[in-house]
């Protein structure tokens, strides 16, 4: 079921006039073509948004092995021995199939444990 919205904006006069004049020629309600803008905006930013998240998602994934492997290594150094299911929840971090709260909520229950 589509559901309707209202929208106001406030434009320069000449810009309306210029706007409406051209969708008349083109045979187009100007509501349309807003609509249809509006549309082609929310597809490319989609599609913009989801290409930065591809094309950042290496060096974020860099990044997080780099701080992981820091502290696994400061930890080693001041002796201790990090658990596999430590190791486990870093790289699931790593991935990125869990946040850096979480990361740590889920560490400190299994130091608890």
């Amino acid at each position: 079921m589509s559901k309707e919205a209202t929208m106001t904006i406030r434009v320069d006069t000449d810009l309306r006039s210029s706007f409406v004049a051209a969708t008349k020629r083109n045979d187009r309600p100007a509501s349309q073509v807003l609509r249809d803008f509006m549309r082609s905006y929310v597809e490319l930013t989609t599609a913009t948004a989801s290409s930065q998240q591809a094309q950042a998602a290496p060096q974020v994934i860099s990044q997080r092995r780099q701080a992981s492997e820091a502290a696994i290594a400061s930890v080693q150094l001041e002796g201790f021995d990090v658990p596999a299911d430590t190791l486990a929840e870093s790289e699931r971090f790593i991935k990125g199939d869990i946040e850096f709260s979480e990361l740590i909520a889920r560490l400190y229950e299994q130091a608890g444990q």
